[in-house]
């Protein structure tokens, strides 16, 4: 579940969402991981009146589900299989970055020989999450391009100069969104920022590249090297009024602890 639940907060840096007047935002989208198994994951966000819901479910029976609301400035990841859900307060998040702000503080502060060995053990625990954060930029690459019924712009955003994703954006009125429509999941990303701003590493959610498209992204490719290594596309887009319901925790549902509390 924990890693599922990372996995839907890297999808949402690819693409901004967010509240449009009277009416909610329902988005489906499709990801698959090429290769061998090509396992494909179903990703459908719904956002309204401030509030962002994201539910994934992957080919290999992985489910998570991501729920944000701006004006409590909290955030649930919930399981449905084990009917609970965890809770994150902007609180939390502050108190998170100010303990990796401690963490860094104390590493300078050792001998080279035991902060390299500490270091080791934290990447061998965290995996990629601990990488140095890369220099992201993003480059127009061609207009005018046709992606199904949209007309885009092509991107690749470059880390460290090389690049690693590929996408195509359509302009958000093509995709029934309006200009206004980023400020729910601008707020997600501004609810992480303690922890971007005191974490010297490669950040998996809130990433700041997509945000600096024009437009909303409908198709992308990521790349390992020069191999696609994934691919995903929007499948539809529509303006409904959404259930109150919809951005809430079930009933019966009982609240577990994180690893931040």
């Amino acid at each position: 579940m924990r890693l599922m639940t990372w996995r839907v907060l890297c999808l949402l840096g690819v693409a901004a969402l967010a509240v449009v007047a009277q009416a909610g935002v329902v988005v489906e989208m499709e990801e698959k991981e090429l290769g061998k198994t090509d396992r494909v994951t179903q990703v459908v966000v719904q956002l309204q009146e401030g509030k962002l819901r994201v539910h994934s479910k992957s080919s290999a029976g992985e489910e998570a589900v991501v729920i944000f609301d701006e004006s409590k400035q909290v955030l649930w990841l919930v399981d449905y299989q084990g009917r609970s859900y965890v809770e994150m307060t902007a609180a939390d998040v502050e108190q998170m970055g100010q303990g990796m702000r401690q963490m860094q503080e104390e590493l300078a502060q050792m001998p080279p020989e035991e902060r390299k060995m500490v270091e080791q053990m934290m990447k061998q625990r965290m995996g990629q999450q601990m990488a140095a954060a890369p220099d992201v930029t993003v480059q127009v690459k061609a207009r005018g391009e046709r992606v199904g019924p949209y007309v885009c712009t092509r991107y690749d955003v470059l880390a460290d100069g090389k690049r690693t994703k590929e996408l195509w954006a359509a302009p958000l009125g093509d995709v029934q969104l309006q200009e206004a429509d980023f400020k729910t999941f601008r707020a997600m990303g501004d609810f992480f920022e303690p922890l971007r701003r005191n974490m010297p590493m490669q950040m998996s959610w809130g990433a700041p590249a997509d945000l600096e498209v024009e437009g909303f992204p409908v198709r992308w490719v990521n790349y390992e090297g020069e191999r696609a290594a994934g691919e995903g596309k929007v499948l539809s887009a529509e303006r409904k009024n959404l259930e109150a319901s919809v951005f809430a925790i079930p009933p019966g549902f009982k609240k577990t602890k994180g690893g931040w509390e």
